[in-house]
């Protein structure tokens, strides 16, 4: 992964891109959970996955 990037045009000058606060340890395993109440209904009708 890039870090920093820096773009020197002489129509817009120089634009500097780079990544901060950068963390090296495993994410919370709660952003992988799924939401409570959360469901997966099939759509009903035509386009449905009937009768295959």
């Amino acid at each position: 992964m890039m870090v920093k990037t820096v773009n020197s045009d002489p129509r817009f000058g120089v634009t500097t891109y780079e990544l901060t606060d950068i963390v090296q340890a495993n994410p919370d395993a709660a952003m992988f959970q799924v939401p409570p109440g959360y469901a997966v209904t099939e759509p009903a009708g035509r386009g449905g996955r009937a009768g295959r």
